[in-house]
């Protein structure tokens, strides 16, 4: 084939150029999207030992308030312990109608008894009826036990109504709230009232016992009798002494079966057992607050006695009003003291909130 038939060289295609005309507009190109975390539920946070805690003070009159909000309840337990002292007054009134009352119709009957009543007239009365000891004392009995028990159900519905109320949760103010937290809490607290006769029977016998008996002997040779020591002061001293000892037992036993039952109530627990000793734990690790709540609940009720005593006797109240104010002033104080400890052991360590 010759070169004038040669087919010219094939040039490269070169793709057609789209042109798109641009408008410029006034609008701005809206930023990207901040990324959102997805939510997270915070930890709850617990006091430190470096934040202030509430003193048993304040404890005490968070419990006053706590027992305050319950006025029907209040009212309720002061009648019933206003008439809970009837039958032994019962057996003791007839008895006395017997054989005291012809004394008012006497000539110097009257005389006799608007006063202090001669000690003479009482041992008449116990020749005429020797029998009336014993028929109180077997009220006593079953009225003890039931009162003891009663007071367990008590405690509990107001350590229950201050756990409520501490922790903001919703509740009644009528008496069918309170004796269903008391009924919750009910069993527990007979353990740990069984666990205490125990405890109590050996507070007893460490000082009426044989140890007791042996450090009479040490402080007071060579018998350990006060009628046969040395000195009458020290004698009288060593026998106060005595007392105040055992009284502080109980009185310490008490309050570690009430710190107890505030750590049963609490924690929402049920052993007994080991309620015995978080209470115990409790006392010692916080001995002071302990103390001063408690002290402070019993020294505010013993003014309370010791005013309404006062104004009886400046014939400001009358004699008929001691059968409730006595109650009331009893039943405030015992709750406002066991709402007081539910606080405290609801508030916890403040090593163990830390960590």
């Amino acid at each position: 084939m010759s070169e004038s038939g040669a087919r010219p060289s094939e040039e490269p295609v070169i793709p057609p150029t789209i042109v798109v005309d641009a408008i410029e507009t006034d609008e701005e190109t809206p930023p990207p999207a901040p990324a959102v975390a997805a939510p997270t539920t915070a930890a709850p946070t617990t006091a430190g030992p470096d934040l202030e805690r509430p003193g048993p003070l304040a404890l005490l009159a968070a419990g006053f308030v706590d027992v305050f909000a319950r006025p029907r309840v209040l009212l309720l337990l002061v009648v019933l312990s206003a008439f809970a002292a009837l039958p032994p007054a019962l057996v003791v009134a007839d008895s006395a109608d017997l054989h005291l009352a012809p004394l008012a119709d006497a000539p110097s009957g009257p005389e006799l008894l608007r006063g202090p009543i001669p000690g003479r007239l009482f041992q008449a009365w116990e020749q005429a009826d020797p029998d009336v000891r014993r028929r109180a004392g077997l009220t006593l009995a079953p009225l003890w036990l039931a009162a003891s028990w009663l007071g367990l159900l008590v405690c509990a519905g107001w350590m229950a109504t201050a756990r409520a109320r501490a922790l903001r949760q919703r509740g009644g103010h009528g008496l069918a709230d309170f004796l269903a937290g008391g009924g919750r809490f009910f069993f527990p607290f007979l353990r740990t009232w069984l666990l205490g006769l125990p405890l109590f029977a050996l507070a007893t016998w460490l000082v009426w016992g044989r140890p007791g008996a042996w450090l009479m002997r040490l402080l007071l040779p060579p018998e350990g009798d006060p009628a046969f020591a040395a000195g009458e002061t020290a004698a009288r001293w060593v026998e106060n002494g005595r007392e105040i000892v055992a009284l502080l037992l109980v009185f310490g036993v008490e309050i570690l079966l009430d710190l107890a039952r505030a750590g049963l109530v609490a924690g929402g627990r049920r052993s007994a057992l080991l309620a015995l000793f978080r209470g115990l734990g409790v006392f010692l690790f916080e001995p002071l607050r302990v103390l001063v709540l408690v002290g402070a609940g019993l020294t505010f009720e013993l003014l309370l006695l010791a005013v309404l005593s006062a104004l009886t006797d400046a014939e400001l109240l009358p004699l008929w009003s001691l059968v409730l104010l006595l109650p009331f002033c009893r039943q405030l104080c015992r709750g406002a003291r066991w709402a007081g400890l539910l606080r405290l052991c609801l508030i916890g360590r403040p090593a163990a909130a830390s960590r």
